[in-house]
Parts: C-alpha cells; structure tokens; sequence
C-alpha cells in the first residue's frame, strides 16, 4: 500500500488485516493518542527525536495505566518507527498459575547470565542446558518440579542455541578472512605465523607451554605425528606434535590447515620450524627430534622428511597392521576368509621378528605357502618388506623409542581434545577453533601437569621403567654377578634360561637386544644393568622431575616452599651405614660376632653422677639396638643365600618366588610390615558353629535345575573372551551388531574392522 508524504500537521488513518494503524510525523500529533493506544491501534511515526521522547512518555505511562508499550522499528515503508501496546493487564482469557502457562514466558536475565558463564567455560548449548538442570535441582530440592515448569527460570533448547550461537557471533565475530588472520597474529603469548596462498590457509602456533615442554629431553628423542578433523564447521584439518612425559603426552605444536595435500603441509611444518624456540626438541634445535612416529601417510611423512632431513621416520605398528587386516578383507584381492588369520599371524610375525634373518625366513614361508595362490599377496608383502626400515621392530634397538612403538599418545591427544575442551560441539569459525587448540588446550594439559607435580594423580607408566621391568628378585640378583661391560654405557647379560646366549644392553637408549625389551620397552636384563650400575630411568617421576613438570605447567616453580616436593616421610639419609650385600656376593665381609650378654650387664654400671649413669644406660641400649640389627642383617644375607640358591636349582622356587615378587610390589610400605609381623601365622577361617548333618552322596544328586523363580542366575556374566555372536542365553537380535574397533577381537573372530 503506497500513502502520501506526510505533512507536518497532519496525520493518516488506515486498515490492515482489520488493525489500526495511525501514521503520522511525530507523535504530539495525534490529539487522542492514549485511548487510540487502549483500543489497541498501532501508531507509526517517522521522526527519530521521537523515539527518546517515546521512551520516556513510555516509562512514566504504562507504570500508572498498569500496561506494557513497546517501540520498535516499524515494518511499514513510509514509517521508521511503531508504538504499541504489547500487554494489558487486564484480567487474561486464559490460565496463568499452570505449567501450560509458564512454558510461555520469556528467559529471564539472570537465565541468560547463568548460561552465559556456563558458555565461557566452554559448554556446548546441550552441556549447558543440562548443567543448568542439575545446579536448579540441587538449589530447589522438592520445589524444582515447579521450577522446572517456567521458562522463564528453564528455557527451552531452542532458546539456549539460539542464546550460544549470539554469544558466539559476539565473542568470534564474522569476519573477513583478512581480519581473522590478523586478530590471529596478534594473539597474546602466543607464537603464531600464517599463510594464504592459493586459497590454502595455513596457521602455526606455539604457545609458552609448549615452549617450556621443548625443553624436555624426551622432546629430542620422539615426536608423535597426526592429523584429525571434524572440529569446526568449515572442515579445518589439526596437526598435533606430541611428545612423551611422566604427565603423558605434552603437546610440541599445532598447525591449523584447510586440506592435507602434501604441499599445504610441507608448507605448514616450514611455518612451525620458523616460530620455533631456540633449543627446541630438547636441545636439537632445527635438527628435529631423532625420530617421528605417523601412521601410513605418504604426505605428511614425505613433508617430515623435507623439513626434517635427519629425523628417522617410523611407523606405528597398530596402523600397519591394521592396514594388512583391512588389505586382506578387500574383496578386490580375492583372500578366503579361511585363510585370513593364518596369513594376519604370517604379518604379526614379521612386524616382531628378531632380527632380519627371521624376517628373511617369514617371506620365504609366504612365498612358499601362498605365493602361488594368491599373487597379489606375494606382491603386497614384497612392498611391505621393502619398508622394513620403518616397521620392523628389531631394527629399531639404535633409536631411544622407550618402548612406544604405536601412535597412541597423539591419539589420546585428539580425543582429549574433542571431548574434554571442545565437548563434542564443533567451534563456530577458524578464530574460535585457534582459540580453543592453543589456549585451552595448553590450559588443559597444564592443569594435569600441575596435578602430576603434585601426586593429585597418577604418573603415566614409564616405558622402560621399574613399571614395566619383569623378572624376579632373585633372577635380577643372578643376573648382576655376570654383567660385562662393553663400553661406558653398554654391557652385556648372559641368559639365565638359554646357555650360551646373550644380550646387549644399552643404557643410553634404555634398550636391549632380547623380545621383551623391543615389545614393551622393559626388560630383567635392563632392570639388572640398573641395578648394578645405580642408573633410573630419566622419565621417572622423581624429585626432580615433579619439580621440572610444575616449571612446564606453572612457568615457574620458585614461588613454592623448598621443601614442597618432598615425599610425605623423610628417606634414609645417605650418611647412615649402608645394609651390608648378601652374604654369597664375592668381596662381602661377614657379620661381626655378637657381643656377650654380660658387656650390658646393667647391675655392673656404678656411677655416682647421676647424668653419667643416664649416659651409661642409653650407651647400653643403642648396643643392644646394634645387635638386634645385626642379628636381622646376618638372617636377611642367610635367606638371601638359601632363596638364591633354591631359584636356580628347582623351579618350584622360582615360582612361589614370582608369586612373592608380585605380591609384595602391590602392597605399601605399612603392608609390607603388617605381611611381615603376620608371616606364617595366617591359620585360615575355622567354622566352630553347629552344622547341619548332610549325607556324603546328597551333593552329588543335586541338579543344576534353576528354582529361584525370576531371580538372577548366580553365575554371573561371561568372560570378554567368550565374545559371540549368539550366547544362548539371550534372544538373537535380528539386526547385525556393529564391526567393533579392536584389532585382536576382529582377527579372533575374522571380521573386518569397524570404521
């Protein structure tokens, strides 16, 4: 509907819909402007000085007429702005006491502020939501099902998205890709270089906390190497550089790309070596780390090797092999379903062997068996041989992996960082995404840092630590009377099971040449070189260390007591006697005879000066203590001899000595004494009640007929190794399960792996 330029003085009455509507210039125009509001009329007007004289007419009106008038941006072409009344508070033609009523109203403010602060520490509108609930549950009590009921206290989903995406329009706003970048170069304490070229955009950041984790000695050694996605809304690709600590994997780097290609990624690492601090990756600078562990990406990997010429790459032996499951389910490849697992062990082989000459032997015996039949698999493994290099596990001994031969630790990064900072819900733009893999996540692991510094929680296992050694005391204390040593650091261990055989330990890499060591990482032969040479593991969650992980996660640790990092009870301090060696070690002196009991005869000791008789008898009593020690030393050297002695010659010992290890690394130090004060004692549980007489045989007739009505069968739940489709106990489901993600659950019952 077209109207006609308003004159000053004059005003326009028109229909629409059956609703008033008055336009006019400015409000005093209109005479009979209240009752025209009452009635319900909407009044139009152009003038935007009448807009501030509007809202205070409004303030000062509606308190005393007992309504609610609103002004807002008119909808009308030839008027900027509309009065009208949006409440009044008249008796309502519908109930306003009830639930139905309440989910009408609108969020309040003190909602709104409360779900903002939930926002800001990074909960999604879901999260929130239910965070809400649960806080107004335990406020209320009894009271919260009427609480629950108004929206005006409980909003609805959709007011909270629509809430979450203004605030996240308010905080990341949308921006052009210029204006993005350069907020992003100019982010605080954060290093940071980017580049666009050919639509390609690359960020690269390091934030102070991984600054101070480049200065780890594990940093030089691996650097664990991945890429994931899903985590914005534009599919940005994350680079994450992890490394290994007593606090699990610290992050390096991070590098934000908009595709993997190998050139975008070539470009990425270059940006990441140019923001690098001096003496990055413990020391090595822009030499990298030794090696990078990656799963099977030939762009990533061929981008490493670029940047990174002397750093040797590895591949993590999950991903290899799970690639040779996934090959051989290939229907392409024509492989019996029979012959699967048969050929998936021939692989694990491979990957495990001891040495190349095995490794030589395992292809042979492919060749031989299943060359024939299946060419494309001949074909398949000769490639996968040619990289033995980077798979092979005996090949690997000169490299300081620690026993991580598997990408988990980046892994579990990227789970950590969808699920503990960005709680499933994808970030809003780039700048939020940056912000949430540089600054929270730095915030995250220091938070967990600081709980490791200080014993809130659990140090991770040290791979080739104490946590993963095996062998028992005594074969470890056989172990130490034959090391020769090779060079400084190098020593050589004869087996204690195979004669003639012998392994090669280096303390440097904390490596050794037997299968378990190259498996986990520990061994008995690593664990005795130790022991005999005094050295720890440079991961182990010492002193030092604790103090060194508050430094990555504080930046500082100065501000903290001294004695702040000191165990709970003092240690023994060093200047004290030392406990003598057992008795057969070569060079040990033996016990000193006891002294007769008349050299403490009390009754002998006659001092006048009453403090020399004080002195006299504490003089006695500490030679008494040093009896009593020695007589416990002479005993402990004894057993000592008679357990070394019966290991070695009847493996019956040996046994109940590995059961004895095991138990009492499990028990604490107050555990340790209670077994000891209750060695032998134990006599078992006696039943001194009356019992009721059974025949012999009735036992025996009983049936195994279930007559507990709709109770529960006592027998529990199967074991996880008795996984099948179809237990017999249960109904079967019509609908196919779900291929499970296990590796060794697929290949125990020949499935394809799940995506």
């Amino acid at each position: 509907m077209e109207h006609s330029f308003f004159q000053q003085d004059h005003f326009q009455v028109i229909w629409k819909a059956d609703a008033k509507y008055i336009l006019c210039e400015k409000l005093d125009m209109i005479p009979d402007l209240e009752p025209e509001l009452m009635e319900g009329t909407t009044v139009a007007y152009r003038c935007p000085a009448s807009k501030e004289s509007a809202l205070q007419w409004i303030q000062l009106y509606q308190e005393a007429a007992n309504i609610t008038l609103t002004t807002n941006r008119s909808t009308d072409p030839c008027a900027a702005y509309e009065l009208r009344v949006t409440c009044n508070k008249k008796p309502h033609n519908h109930a306003v006491d009830n639930a139905a009523a309440l989910r009408h109203r609108r969020v309040s403010e003190l909602t709104k502020a409360r779900l903002m602060e939930l926002f800001q520490h990074h909960h999604s509108p879901s999260t929130a939501l239910e965070t809400l609930k649960l806080q107004l549950q335990e406020e209320h009590g009894s009271a919260y099902p009427s609480v629950a009921a108004d929206r005006a206290i409980v909003p609805d989903r959709m007011a909270v998205y629509y809430l979450y995406y203004k605030h996240c329009r308010e905080r990341y706003p949308a921006s052009t890709q210029e204006e993005t970048m350069d907020l992003i170069r100019h982010m605080k304490d954060v290093r940071t270089a980017v580049s666009v070229e050919d639509g390609e955009t690359v960020i690269a950041a390091v934030t102070p906390l991984m600054e101070r984790v480049h200065t780890l000695p594990d940093a030089g050694e691996v650097v664990f190497v991945d890429a994931s996605g899903g985590m914005d809304r534009h599919g940005q690709r994350v680079f994450l550089l992890m490394c290994w600590s007593p606090a699990g994997g610290l992050p390096l780097g991070v590098i934000v790309s908009t595709s993997e290609t190998e050139a975008v990624v070539d470009k990425a690492f270059r940006l990441l070596v140019g923001i690098l601090p001096d003496g990055a990756f413990g020391g090595r600078g822009r030499r990298g780390p030794l090696c990078f562990m990656t799963d099977d990406c030939q762009a990533e990997r061929n981008a490493l090797s670029a940047v990174w010429p002397e750093a040797r790459l590895l591949l993590c032996t999950f991903h290899v092999l799970q690639a040779v499951w996934r090959w051989l389910h290939n229907g392409k490849h024509g492989i019996d379903k029979q012959h699967r697992q048969a050929i998936m062990a021939l692989a694990k082989q491979l990957v495990y062997a001891n040495n190349e000459a095995e490794i030589a032997t395992t292809m042979e015996l492919v060749a031989t068996e299943w060359g024939e039949r299946y060419p494309l698999l001949d074909q398949y493994l000769q490639g996968f041989a040619a990289r033995r290099q980077e798979w092979a596990l005996c090949l690997r001994t000169d490299v300081p992996t620690r026993g991580h031969n598997t990408n988990n630790i980046v892994e579990s990064a990227f789970r950590v960082l969808k699920d503990s900072v960005l709680y499933r819900t994808r970030a809003f733009n780039l700048l939020q995404l940056f912000d949430f893999v540089t600054v929270q996540l730095s915030k995250h692991y220091a938070r967990r840092a600081c709980d490791v510094a200080n014993g809130r929680q659990r140090a991770a296992p040290v791979r080739g630590g104490t946590s993963q050694e095996t062998g028992t005391v005594t074969q470890v204390f056989c172990m130490t009377r034959e090391l020769i040593e090779v060079t400084e650091f190098t020593y050589q261990v004869k087996s204690l099971t195979s004669v003639g055989i012998t392994y090669l330990v280096d303390l440097n890499v904390g490596a050794c040449t037997c299968r378990m060591n190259r498996r986990t990482g520990g061994c008995k032969h690593l664990r005795a070189v130790r022991q005999q040479t005094g050295a720890v593991p440079e991961a182990t969650a010492t002193k030092e260390t604790r103090r060194a992980l508050m430094d990555i996660a504080m930046g500082t640790s100065q501000q903290l007591p001294g004695n702040w990092f000191d165990p709970l009870v003092a240690e023994p301090s060093t200047s004290s006697p030392p406990v003598p060696t057992p008795a057969s070690a070569p060079g040990v002196a033996q016990p000193q005879p006891s002294p007769s009991p008349e050299e403490y005869d009390d009754d002998a000791m006659d001092f006048e000066d009453p403090a020399a008789a004080a002195a006299a008898v504490s003089g006695a009593e500490q030679r008494r203590s040093d009896d009593r020690t020695r007589q416990t030393v002479a005993f402990i050297q004894e057993w000592a001899a008679f357990m070394c002695e019966a290991v070695v010659q009847d493996d019956t010992w040996e046994r109940a000595a590995a059961a004895f290890q095991q138990r009492w690394g499990q028990l604490p130090t107050a555990g340790r004494q209670s077994a000891l004060h209750q060695f032998g004692g134990a006599q078992g549980c006696r039943r001194n009640a009356t019992q009721i007489p059974v025949q012999p045989t009735s036992t025996a007739r009983r049936t195994s007929t279930n007559v507990r009505g709709r109770a529960r069968w006592p027998a529990g739940r199967p074991c996880r190794s008795a996984r099948t489709g179809e237990h017999g106990y249960v109904a079967a489901s019509a609908r196919r399960s779900a291929a499970p993600h296990s590796l060794a659950t697929c290949v125990d019952q020949n499935r394809p792996l799940g995506r």
